[in-house]
């Protein structure tokens, strides 16, 4: 009687619970990376080993939610980083044209006073003009050296499965797509592989998505298309928002023109994707459409030299 309570109490107690146990210690590590506990002996066991498995899961999403929403904090700093750098950009460009101009003017002059002068003053002035020429020269280098302290990111391309960016975009930003009410979808289709800095196409889409957001603040949809014409990856981010004004559809690009006017908007973003697109030896274009917007971000296949 004893070697049989024994045996039961071995198979409806210490069974079940040595499993759960197990299953426990190999958490550890992490609930992504470890086994369901087995359901297995008495009712009550298989209802703790149910509720374990629940919790194991509700911690393996929560966990996946963060990975991703601190991958898209940190496109996000990048993406107000290329702001700031754009702004940096159009302002070093307009200080060039006022400051340079003047410059060359100067030296110009300059040039042609010491030339005036060399027959017929004394060498102490033209030296003196000489002298004058050489502090013209080193404001110009100086001018140009602050100009160039703010260069942009230079790519660093290699093979990319444009579908997996695409993925892994909307997974980043799953969170805020169902805050919004959007419904995001990527299209079924082959895998298309692009030479490319996949950090830059994240970038890209970064702006394009977060402009499908602010589109649409009632809810929506947003596809994501990938395929290839003619040598060049192709990959679209459609929307079904209210689209773009025509006289909007002259400015895109252009920096400071924002497609959300009264809402924040610097008007960057599609700058700094299509200076992006470019670096890459891509493109950005916006594709007319009856309804909603339509943008393509289009990418070399082969090796690229740009």
């Amino acid at each position: 009687m004893a070697l049989g309570v024994l045996f039961l109490t071995r198979w409806w107690v210490t069974r079940p619970l040595e499993a759960l146990a197990g299953a426990m210690e190999q958490a550890h590590g992490g609930v992504a990376g470890s086994p369901a506990a087995p359901e297995v002996g008495a009712q009550e066991f298989r209802q703790l080993a149910r509720r374990y498995n629940a919790l194991r899961a509700a911690l393996s999403d929560r966990q996946r939610e963060t990975e991703a929403q601190g991958a898209l904090l940190a496109l996000e700093e990048r993406a107000k980083a290329l702001d700031r750098l754009a702004l940096l950009d159009e302002m070093s460009a307009g200080f060039a044209h006022e400051i340079g101009t003047p410059l060359n003017t100067v030296g110009g002059h300059l040039q042609l006073l010491r030339d005036d002068l060399a027959a017929i003053a004394p060498p102490a002035a033209v030296e003196r003009i000489q002298l004058l020429l050489g502090q013209v020269d080193r404001l110009a280098r100086i001018v140009r050296a602050q100009l160039d302290r703010g260069s942009w990111p230079v790519p660093q391309p290699r093979r990319v499965e444009l579908r997996e960016v695409g993925a892994r975009m909307l997974q980043f930003l799953e969170p805020t797509l169902t805050r919004a009410g959007i419904v995001a979808r990527l299209e079924d289709g082959a895998a298309v592989d692009a030479w490319c800095d996949p950090q830059m196409v994240e970038q890209v889409l970064l702006n394009l998505l977060k402009n499908a957001v602010e589109a649409m603040p009632r809810g929506g949809r947003v596809t994501l298309c990938v395929g290839g014409d003619e040598g060049r990856a192709l990959l679209d981010v459609l929307d079904s928002g209210p689209g773009l004004a025509p006289e909007m559809q002259q400015q895109l690009f252009n920096p400071f023109a924002t497609t959300r006017a009264g809402k924040g908007g610097t008007g960057l973003g599609l700058a700094v994707s299509r200076r992006l697109a470019r670096a890459m030896g891509g493109d950005l274009e916006y594709l007319p459409t009856s309804a909603g917007t339509a943008w393509r971000l289009s990418l070399p296949m082969k090796v690229s030299h740009v």
